[in-house]
């Protein structure tokens, strides 16, 4: 990582021996989250095995009061003990949060790595919490919910540290394109997330085991399941309720007990140091991300870690242009990108639109997006004119870019017929009628005889589509201009299959969509 994750340790006197001790307990608390091992789950960090429907022995709900933290004039050097000396919930443990604590203390490595990956991150959601007066028992919650995975994505469509939902995440406004899913932006989604519980807390009265509830199942049908039990609080409905949220707060609640006496369950993680980690950096514009990150000598892995929310190797046309940069690294990005000309932000060619020539048919010879060509040209509509200049943005050989070229060309004999023109047969073999007149030695505007053979250089006869998060066939063949029995045609794949992040469509060049 970019960024301290380790304090050295000393040789410590009796007193400071006894204070790490109490935070090696707290470390293991957290164990909780790396069960979350497989980034493609929604499930919680521990498994639905390990636990067995018990019957709960305690129903009674405790109300928290945020304001009842103890008040410490000196902040611990260790993050894990500040949050802890922060912590002011008051719920006895239950039988199924016994359940849950005795999970997590049989997989303490799991517990190790979930705290490991919580370092860029924990220092931030601690503070918003602390300036909005919400309980720090919250900073818990992502190891719950995706192990504090910045890219986790579940099979049910939720995304990033606090799993929102496409249609909630537009709710509390993170914007969700093909550039940019605002759910996986640390900040935004931090943000969104506790205003999402801030709502929840005034919605269920105070009572935070319903609020976190909510927060996983929806308010609508946790009202539903209270209203129908003429119940007031959690236990009294949690038999009731979807499997996953019946665990969902047990396994919060475990996590906090364990972080609050860590060293009864003997796990070892490594410190936190508490302090400020990352500050925002605001680009000015559109940029390659690759180009400015490997050029501040700053490595891809600690750039995705402090920044999952891109979806591309460049920052949306439209904006957001701000990135998230380590402390240490802060200056050295900021001169980097003063020192890279605006004309090298993002590398493009120029393409000049000649007759006949559709968006749909630049899409797929360039092996650019609709949407991307029409950013960067700031094009509102799908005509453009014959003579313009298009920038068409050049991919970089990365994961990042999810198109890339079946072939780099095909060589083709057409046999001319009646009615052809330089046009039409470009139109056919995807070809630029300019190209196959130099081919072929002739001038654009010559007249083509029935049985002249011309020789073609079609681009690419295939394009290859890696699928991203929120896609679907509908809007890839819009993207792409086809339809979407075309794509399952060329796939072999149903109309409502779903499509998986990651997975590889073909979408075939208009000269072979006319033999279709």
């Amino acid at each position: 990582m970019e960024f301290p994750s380790m304090v050295n340790i000393h040789p410590m006197s009796a007193g400071n021996i006894f204070r790490y001790g109490i935070f090696l307990v707290w470390l293991n608390g957290c164990a909780i989250v790396s069960v979350l091992e497989t980034p493609n789950t929604d499930e919680s960090p521990i498994g639905e095995k390990a636990h067995a429907d018990t019957e709960v022995t305690q129903l009674a709900t405790f109300r928290s009061n945020p304001d009842s933290r103890p008040e410490s004039n000196q902040p611990h050097a260790n993050l894990w003990q500040q949050l802890t000396s922060e912590f002011s919930w008051n719920y006895p443990p239950d039988l199924a949060t016994r359940n849950a604590i005795e999970h997590f203390k049989r997989h303490p490595r799991n517990l190790e790595r979930a705290a490991e990956r919580a370092t860029p991150y924990l220092w931030f959601i601690a503070d918003q919490l602390r300036q909005r007066k919400l309980p720090a028992e919250l900073a818990l919650l992502p190891m719950i919910e995706s192990g504090y995975r910045g890219k986790a994505q579940s099979h049910r469509g939720a995304a990033g540290l606090w799993q929102f939902m496409p249609e909630t995440g537009r709710k509390f406004g993170l914007r969700q394109t093909r550039w940019y899913d605002g759910r996986r932006d640390v900040v935004a989604s931090t943000q969104a997330a506790l205003d999402y519980l801030d709502q929840l807390i005034h919605r269920f009265n105070g009572d935070w085991l319903l609020a976190v509830a909510a927060y996983n199942c929806g308010p609508t049908k946790l009202r539903k399941m209270l209203n129908e039990n003429s119940a007031t609080n959690f236990w009294a409905i949690r038999a009731d309720l979807p499997k996953e949220t019946r665990h969902y707060v047990p396994r919060l609640l475990a996590a906090i007990e364990i972080v609050r006496d860590p060293i009864r369950n003997q796990i070892n993680l490594p410190p936190i140091p508490n302090e400020r980690v990352f500050t925002r950096l605001d680009l000015a514009g559109p940029i390659a991300l690759d180009h400015l990150y490997n050029v501040a000598g700053w490595s891809e892995a600690a750039f995705a870690e402090l920044n999952p929310a891109f979806n591309r190797n460049y920052t949306d046309p439209q904006g957001p242009y701000e990135i998230l940069v380590p402390i240490h690294l802060e200056r050295r990005v900021v001169n980097t990108l003063d020192k890279i000309p605006a004309s090298q932000r993002v590398p493009t060619k120029v393409h000049l639109v000649e007759s006949g020539d559709t968006l749909s048919e630049i899409s797929v010879h360039y092996a650019v997006a609709i949407s991307e060509l029409k950013a960067i040209n700031r094009l509102h509509g799908d005509l453009i004119k014959i003579g313009r200049e298009l920038l068409i943005p050049i991919p970089r050989q990365n994961h990042h870019s999810p198109i890339y070229p079946g072939s780099e060309f095909k060589e083709t004999k057409h046999v001319v017929k009646r009615g052809d023109s330089l046009w039409t047969i470009g139109r056919r073999y995807g070809a630029n009628s300019t190209a196959i007149a130099k081919l072929n030695h002739i001038a654009v505007s010559s007249t083509l005889h029935p049985g002249q053979v011309l020789h073609i250089h079609s681009q690419r006869s295939t394009t290859h589509y890696s699928v991203m998060h929120g896609d679907s066939l509908w809007r890839i063949a819009r993207e792409f201009g086809v339809t979407i029995e075309q794509l399952q045609a060329w796939n072999k794949i149903s109309k409502h299959q779903v499509l998986q992040p990651g997975e590889t469509l073909i979408v075939s060049h208009p000269s072979n969509i006319e033999n279709d």
